[in-house]
């Protein structure tokens, strides 16, 4: 998890470096969110987006529990739907179930609520591992870290991700999301 969470790091750092040095302005503002401070702020913007929310999510495991997190995020995308935002979320498939692993369970099991609830869902091909934890607002707001949506990645682990303030680089992140599925 620790490696993953460096890897990770090391990306953004090295995205952030690549705009603020390619001679092009990047015109930004980057908060990181460590721990639990992810989960409140994706909440705020989600429920307040207005035209497009688009989801890369390597894991999304929800439950029936109106507590867990991750729940709760599934359910303020479903209503940013009901309300007329274009809701899309693209989810890993894998090729077949790892031992001890639930997670193209769990994908399938969000992915119908979602679906019902009225979201586009796509799933990876299950040849290629799409292991990104990127959320794009409203064309402006980009969530990209280590953070998966399950209840323990929101509100126990130690997770580290960034919130970046930028027109240019959303709308970037949210092709690369659509190039996918």
């Amino acid at each position: 998890m620790r490696k993953e969470q460096n890897i990770i790091f090391k990306f953004i750092i090295t995205l952030l470096l690549i705009f603020l040095f390619s001679g092009r302005s990047l015109a930004a503002d980057v908060k990181l969110l460590t721990n639990q401070e992810y989960f409140p702020l994706l909440q705020d913007k989600i429920r307040t987006a207005r035209e497009e929310i688009v989801v890369s999510m390597y894991l999304f495991r929800t439950t029936e529990n109106e507590r867990n997190l991750s729940t709760r995020l599934r359910e303020d995308l479903i209503s940013a739907a009901s309300r007329g935002v274009k809701v899309s979320v693209l989810l890993e498939k894998g090729k077949r179930e790892r031992k001890g692993s639930s997670l193209n369970e769990d994908n399938r099991h969000t992915a119908a609520i979602l679906t019902r609830g009225g979201v586009k869902v796509y799933f990876d091909k299950p040849d290629v591992t799409t292991h990104t934890k990127l959320v794009v607002i409203d064309n402006r707001f980009v969530f990209i870290g280590s953070h998966n949506f399950s209840d323990s990645a929101l509100g126990r682990n130690n997770e580290a991700s960034v919130m970046v303030d930028s027109p240019e680089m959303a709308g970037k992140a949210a092709s690369f999301i659509k190039g996918i599925r």
